[in-house]
């Protein structure tokens, strides 16, 4: 054993854990709910407990050992306590073995292993050793930087500068591309200008969705509309918060907040000249692009005589690991796509029956493994 190595000198408290949990994965990182999660502070607690960190000792964890940890034992921190208590937990206890006050149940093992190891050993957090699958013997230990993260002794302006560190070495760039843009649109004021593509600028009033629209007009619009225009932005179905009185009347086209989309763009150089309708629902909660959304926007269109137009219909989303993508991604029309403001270069594309063939649907979508 490593007897200087700070996980044998200063076992930290859980809630220190849970603390620096969300700091070392902040909101972006691909499996954030599952790094982060209250099973995952625990799990991390069994590995300091048990020495079973890289160059510290032989230890190691299997799922079980979280599951059959209790607070009463937690709270026995001597080292020969939390050997002992390794020892013991480190071989398979008959089913009929109960074990009193045990932080979760048998079954519990499983997600502790398919999801929150998962997500670490993706970074590097996680070891495992090569065992067979079906041997019982306890394979996980800590890589010896991410349990240094967890030192207590650290001081509060020590801690940003070595998770920074391990997030660098760890993360790769297009999660820490995804956490920077987050970050940036969390602390950003929802009631701050938008640059339209005429290079006006204007305060939309303060909402959630605020910063999802103005990521539309300032993003989406120029990097896939050739010629973009901004026709309306709908603050609600009772008021336009813009529109372009004069490009609505040069197109003949109606507003009605009752019906219109959060967002209007036009593109005015499409192929051969033909006018493309963009309609853009952007949710922070709820207000997704529904099929129900696509009808209702369709015959209003229809009404006032546009029945050659092009119009592509989409959903504005923050990012494809918040609450509110996962809530609404069931009732996404088929036909309609998806964009996320922190992966601005893609699109998420529903494509029903009548918009492909199956095999050449597959053909567009097939690369070469050194592409993938």
């Amino acid at each position: 054993m490593d007897e200087h190595h700070r996980s044998v000198l200063a076992l930290p408290m859980l809630q220190l854990i849970r603390e620096r949990l969300h700091q070392v994965f902040p909101v972006g990182v691909d499996g954030r709910a599952y790094a982060v999660a209250e099973r995952a502070a625990r799990s991390l607690y069994v590995f300091l407990y048990t020495f079973s960190v890289d160059g510290v000792t032989e230890h190691r964890v299997r799922p079980a050992m979280v599951t059959t940890m209790s607070d009463g034992q937690a709270g026995k921190t001597s080292i020969a306590e939390r050997i002992q208590w390794w020892e013991g937990a480190r071989r398979p206890r008959p089913p009929s073995q109960a074990t009193p006050g045990r932080w979760y149940a048998e079954n519990t093992r499983e997600p502790i292993r398919d999801e929150t190891f998962r997500v670490w050993k993706g970074c590097g957090a996680l070891l495992e050793d090569p065992l067979p699958t079906t041997s019982a013997l306890p394979r996980y230990r800590l890589a010896r930087d991410f349990a240094d993260l967890f030192n207590p002794h650290l001081g509060p302006d020590q801690v940003p500068a070595i998770i920074e560190a391990w997030q660098r070495r760890h993360l790769t760039a297009a999660a820490l591309a995804r956490m920077a843009l987050i970050q940036q649109q969390a602390t950003a004021s929802a009631g701050s200008g938008v640059r339209f593509p005429d290079g006006a600028t204007r305060l939309l009033a303060v909402g959630p969705s605020t910063p999802l629209l103005k990521s539309a007009v300032e993003d989406f619009a120029p990097r896939f509309l050739r010629q973009p225009v901004v026709l309306a932005v709908t603050e609600s179905r009772a008021r336009l918060a813009y529109e372009d009185a004069a490009q609505l009347r040069l197109i003949k086209l109606a507003p009605d907040p009752r019906v219109m989309p959060d967002l209007l763009l036009a593109d005015v150089a499409g192929p051969h000249g033909q006018l493309l309708l963009v309609c853009l629902e952007c949710v922070a909660t709820a207000g997704q692009m529904t099929s129900g959304r696509v009808g209702a926007l369709a015959e209003w269109l229809v009404r006032q005589g546009f029945t050659d137009a092009k119009v592509a219909f989409g959903t504005v989303f923050r990012d494809r690991s918040d609450a509110a993508f996962r809530a609404a991604i069931g009732e996404l029309a088929w036909g309609t796509f998806a964009w996320f403001t922190t992966e601005p270069t893609n699109l998420l594309v529903l494509r029903s029956d009548g918009d492909l063939q199956p095999a050449e649907a597959l053909d567009d979508l097939a690369r070469v493994p050194t592409d993938v």
